[in-house]
């Protein structure tokens, strides 16, 4: 399990950030990513970039500004990355 932050970035009150709580923790629904990447090394990060930059290629990305209500399943979180 990560238990600090391998970023070289701190968390901020000032912003919002989507990976990182403000005191500079992984938010929850990243942690299973990041400590998939942060077992397997730079090869594995290096297949994850690929794969990701091939699926965006091939199938485009969509956003949404629309907020989703607390507990809610947002769009995207059933994809997995298998790498």
């Amino acid at each position: 399990m990560v238990e600090s932050n391998p970023f070289l970035y701190p968390g901020s009150a000032q912003r919002y950030d989507e990976l990182l709580e403000r005191d500079g923790s992984i938010r929850a629904h990243w942690r299973p990513l990041i400590e998939h990447l942060s077992r397997g090394g730079a090869d594995t990060v290096r297949r994850c970039v690929d794969m990701t930059r091939r699926l965006i290629i091939e199938n485009g990305v969509t956003t949404t500004s629309t907020p989703i209500r607390r507990g809610a399943i947002a769009p995207g979180n059933s994809i997995r990355c298998r790498c």
